[in-house]
This record gives structure tokens, C-alpha cells and sequence, in this order.
């Protein structure tokens, strides 16, 4: 086991507690998107914000005393098993976090997309005239002008 062992092993515990609470918002986003509209959203996107730089600033320091030992994050795999499986099991809730991710992205995306349709299908209504000829036939055209103005 090289000097550094218990510092590397601390500074994984850190991360795995992180990644483990960031998968927990990603769980919560999830859950918020699963209904419209999403209740609870914009807490659980700055919680989401705050870890990403928690885990960004612990993977920094990580890499240091990495680096301090003349090694890499690419070569965790080749350090003490405890350090080794550590880092597997870890990696394994990244990729998870990662699809989950991925996942609410795609379902904020179809959200907004849904939102902009519905939008655009307003201002059009709001935009026709609405007045009526003598034979109670509408009289259509587009009036200039937008939202705030009406």
C-alpha cells in the first residue's frame, strides 16, 4: 500500500457520499417530472447545481493526492484492491447517475417542446381578428402585435 492510502481512501468516501446524494436529486427530478406540471423542480436543479460542484471540487482533490503520489485517475484500477473496487463500485453509480441524467434531459426537453406548442398555439388565437361579417362568416387576418400588448 503506497503513503497515501488512507488519504485516497478518504477522498473516495467523500465522493461516494456525493455521488450518492446526486443520484438521490436525480431521483427527485425525476419523480417532479413525472407530473405536469412539475412541482418541486427548480430546488432539486440548485441542489443538483451545488453537487455538481461538490463532486467537480472533490474529484479535483482526489486527483492531487493522486498526483502527489506520482499516479493518475487512469491508473486507479492498478492501486490497492480496497482502492480498486472502491473506485469500480463508484465509477458504476457515475454511470448510472449519467443515464439518469440523460434521461430527465430528454423529458425536459419534450416538456419545453410541449410548453412552445402550446405557446405558439396561443398567440396564433390571440393574433386572429376577431370580428364577424354581416353573415356572421369571420372575417380572418393576422393583427401585428404580440402578448404583452394584448
Amino acid at each position: 500500500m503506497f503513503a497515501s492510502s488512507p488519504h485516497i481512501l478518504s477522498q473516495l468516501t467523500l465522493l461516494q457520499s456525493l455521488v450518492a446524494e446526486f443520484r438521490d436529486c436525480l431521483e427527485q427530478e425525476s419523480r417532479a417530472l413525472a407530473q405536469w406540471p412539475p412541482h418541486g423542480l427548480w430546488p432539486v436543479q440548485e441542489a443538483k447545481v451545488r453537487l455538481v460542484r461538490d463532486l467537480e471540487s472533490a474529484h479535483d482533490t482526489l486527483n492531487a493526492a493522486l498526483q502527489a503520489e506520482g499516479r493518475s485517475i487512469q491508473g486507479m484500477d492498478d492501486l490497492p484492491t480496497e482502492i480498486a473496487q472502491r473506485w469500480q463500485a463508484l465509477r458504476q453509480i457515475m454511470a448510472q447517475c449519467q443515464r439518469m441524467n440523460a434521461t430527465n434531459e430528454r423529458c425536459l426537453a419534450r416538456q419545453q417542446q410541449a410548453l412552445k406548442q402550446s405557446l405558439e398555439l396561443l398567440v396564433l388565437k390571440l393574433d386572429q381578428s376577431l370580428t364577424y361579417g354581416r353573415q356572421g362568416s369571420h372575417q380572418g387576418s393576422r393583427r401585428v402585435g404580440n402578448i404583452g400588448l394584448a
